[in-house]
């Protein structure tokens, strides 16, 4: 039984061509009605403006030949409209004015210096933007500098962002891939708007000793490449950090500044390693469910008052670790690790590894020795 084929639909070249004039005749005469009713001079005279022509579902099909700049912004206004008036709600005549400048979804592309100032009460809001930094971009003062008004902007970042004044924090709440370096040289440098799914590869230099590029919220995705250099450190306090491929500390041959885990969570596949001379890991709160590594020459400090958790992680000990804090404190584990080849000395009583229900394992191919203050330790695992 011979099944019919469907021949394939061919449209007429010709009425395409006439029904595309016609879009294109209607945003013309719109783009002329805005021009002639206009009373700036940079629409009436240089005709700096756009028109689009959108169907219902929020898609352009034509637009003016004035200037195109602004259609990126028309865009994210139409849908905006859209979300606020869905289409059933709207009559024949209904007008929409949409003048939030955070509603617009627009993209800013910086090849040169873009420098950000004001009072540490205002901000640049955003909302679901774009902001692709090739070039230099200057953080001169505390405060949220980048606002996440509702969907996160995202910063694409290949050349350098630095903080250059201010001794508290500025806050960054759009999400971050950085492929270049966003570091602080006064003060502290913090991210909260996460990453996408493109993370990160570059650097994270902390220009000066009580410099900081902290990660306080959302989740950072880092890559092979990445790097924490000092003289001062970065830090987690309430991300997230997954380590798909190896991070670094510092960078071979040179002095490390260090890195603080305060809080949030460091997991995924890949590592965090020490590579710098003199490196310093400090511990004091948080998940480490990924790999650390600590070099020969570089120190791990684990303060144990906030209770750090080792949960399906990995810890490498080549240089030396000390454990300090309270007598009633310890260092939870749930089925990690704790591989320690270099010196791991205990500088406190009572119980300073517990076991969080699966035994983590402590293999020792190196030194451990109670500290001056210690005297009676159980170890857990």
């Amino acid at each position: 039984m011979s099944q019919s084929v469907k021949e394939p639909q061919i449209f007429d070249p010709i009425a395409m061509e006439v029904f595309s004039n016609r879009l294109l005749s209607i945003t013309e005469d719109m783009n002329n009605t805005l021009v002639r009713s206009s009373f700036s001079t940079n629409i009436k005279e240089r005709r700096d403006c756009s028109v689009g022509l959108f169907d219902g579902r929020g898609r352009l099909i034509a637009q003016g030949t004035q200037i195109p700049l602004h259609l990126g912004s028309l865009n994210g206004g139409v849908e905006a409209v859209l979300k606020a008036c869905p289409l059933e709600k709207i009559q024949d005549g209904d007008v929409f004015l949409c003048n939030d400048p955070y509603l617009a979804n627009g993209t800013l592309n910086n090849a040169g210096t873009a420098v950000i100032t004001g009072p540490s009460a205002s901000y640049l809001n955003g909302y679901n933007g774009t902001f692709n930094n090739s070039g230099l971009l200057q953080i001169g003062r505390d405060g949220t500098v980048l606002f996440n008004q509702g969907v996160a902007p995202v910063i694409n970042n290949t050349g350098t962002i630095v903080k250059t004044t201010g001794p508290g924090a500025a806050t960054v709440e759009w999400a971050l891939n950085n492929n270049g370096a966003a570091g602080s040289d006064s003060g502290t440098l913090a991210f909260s708007g996460g990453s996408t799914a493109l993370g990160s590869t570059g650097s994270f230099p902390a220009g000066t000793a009580g410099a900081r590029v902290a990660f306080t919220g959302g989740t950072h995705t880092m890559k092979t490449g990445v790097r924490f250099t000092g003289p001062g450190r970065g830090r987690i306090s309430g991300a997230t950090m997954t380590f798909e491929g190896a991070a670094e500390v510092g960078s071979a041959g040179t002095p490390a500044g260090g890195f603080e885990i305060a809080g949030g969570t460091l997991n995924g596949a890949g590592s965090l390693s020490v590579v710098g001379g003199g490196g310093t890991i400090a511990w004091t709160a948080g998940t480490l469910s990924t790999t650390l590594s600590v070099g020969a020459a570089s120190r791990l400090e684990i303060e144990t008052t906030a209770y750090p958790y080792l949960a399906n992680g990995a810890i490498h000990n080549a240089g030396t670790a000390v454990i300090t804090g309270p007598f009633a404190s310890y260092l939870a584990g749930y089925n990690g690790t704790f591989n320690n080849s270099g010196l791991l000395q205990i500088a406190r009583d009572g119980t300073v590894l517990y076991n969080q229900g699966v035994v983590p394992v402590l293999n020792n191919t190196g030194t451990i020795q109670l500290g001056a203050q210690a005297s009676i330790v159980t170890l857990g695992w």
